[in-house]
């Protein structure tokens, strides 16, 4: 069994970096995983194409990753190849996941906004269900099709 550790990139030559502990040999391990631009050059459209071909190659050890990581570490790979400076992009990440992290506390606040206002809704409709007793209204005045009832 694997657990992973840590995930990170190396620019030159471009390859991800994975630190897992092998629980079997009890030993802590480093794969290094290089980029193979070839297939797809370096472009920003090609990064999912690198990461599913990652996971197929490296199946085992690409499981301890998180998808978004490793999309996140690919894109700084694919980045930097395109001439941008490291600094620059590590901000652009930075950024992106604030942004990211934004948008995942606002939808939780509108799913309970949501929920909320379900239960309230549908308490309300357990309010206004009327509850008719059988006595009040004679049965004749029911089957009949007498509009002076209404």
């Amino acid at each position: 069994m694997l657990l992973g550790r840590k995930c990170g990139v190396r620019l030159e030559p471009p390859a991800l970096v994975v630190v897992y502990y092998d629980t079997t040999t009890r030993k802590l391990r480093e794969r290094i995983m290089p980029v193979r631009m070839g297939l797809f050059g370096p472009t920003s459209q090609a990064v999912n194409l690198i990461a599913q071909d990652f996971k197929i190659r490296h199946q085992q050890i690409l499981e301890l990753v998180p998808e978004s990581t490793l999309e996140r570490m690919l894109r700084i790979i694919v980045a930097h190849l395109e001439g941008e400076p490291l600094e620059a992009i590590l901000q652009k990440e930075q950024q992106k996941k604030k942004s990211e992290e934004i948008g995942q506390e606002k939808n939780k606040n509108e799913k309970k906004k949501n929920e909320k206002k379900k239960a309230a809704q549908e308490e309300e409709d357990m309010d206004t269900d009327l509850e008719m007793d059988d006595a009040e209204i004679p049965l004749d005045k029911i089957d009949s099709g007498d509009d002076s009832f209404w």
